[in-house]
């Protein structure tokens, strides 16, 4: 078992990840963690030694695409603070575009992500049942993956690969990744090549990555090769999950 208050977003769970974290962790007899930087951080602090597994998904089973009129941009997941700073200058950019739609599947009410700016002549909000995100995943052109660029110091954008990103490689689609050049999910993403990464609040830069990613044919498929390829050594259940299960015997 691993609570963390380092790695959680909201008030009322840090408060009792501060006060459980130590007792759990002392102890467990494994502790599993998803990333490089959480494993060090607790070797530093409690003398640790995590297991690193990383976060997995089924391969994805893609179906005959239509062709879009548009290109699409899609973002699925929760939105909190570690993702609206993006979503929102995505916004502005995308809705300067012609041709280009970022369409954002999210189980808050369309109202309330029109009152935190998402909001425009090219911006859609779909359906979030849980078997829509396949087939939207599956339609999209790009995946777009932020964590705050403005929040950099937090230790959750610090250290975070957010669980979305296995579904995200899964899929082989050329994933967008909007975060700080120093957090974990910019790194990995640079270093396995699956993903353009963006590392600043610029509209230009942003619109530059998000024409790159949709339009030039030779980066999309060295991306979706990399992908691919990421999804096979890395988040594939089918490898994941004995490993997670050879602990155990």
């Amino acid at each position: 078992c691993f609570i963390s208050k380092s790695y959680i977003m909201h008030v009322f769970k840090n408060i009792i990840a501060d006060v459980m974290e130590r007792p759990i962790l002392s102890r467990a007899e494994r502790v599993f963690v998803t990333s490089e930087m959480v494993r060090d951080d607790l070797s530093r602090k409690y003398g640790l030694k995590p297991i690193i597994l990383r976060h997995s998904a089924e391969p994805f089973k893609h179906t005959k695409q239509k062709i879009n009129k548009n290109k699409i941009l899609l973002y699925s997941g929760n939105i909190d603070w570690p993702q609206i700073d993006g979503l929102r200058i995505l916004t502005k950019v995308v809705n300067k575009m012609d041709g280009v739609k970022l369409r954002i599947l999210c189980p808050s009410s369309p109202t309330y992500l029109k009152s935190l700016g998402l909001v425009g002549k090219n911006v859609e909000i779909a359906a979030s049942e849980i078997d829509a995100v396949p087939k939207q995943i599956n339609q999209a052109d790009a995946l777009y993956l932020p964590l705050s660029v403005i929040r950099a110091k937090e230790s959750l954008i610090k250290t975070a690969l957010p669980y979305k990103m296995a579904e995200y490689i899964s899929s082989g689609k050329p994933i967008l990744v909007h975060s700080p050049p120093d957090s974990l999910l910019s790194q990995y993403a640079k270093s396995k090549g699956f993903g353009l990464v963006v590392n600043d609040m610029s509209e230009s830069n942003l619109k530059k990555a998000l024409t790159s990613i949709l339009y030039d044919q030779n980066l999309i498929e060295a991306l979706s090769r990399n992908t691919k390829k990421v999804f096979i050594e890395n988040h594939d259940i089918r490898v994941v999950g004995p490993a997670f299960a050879k602990y155990f015997r």
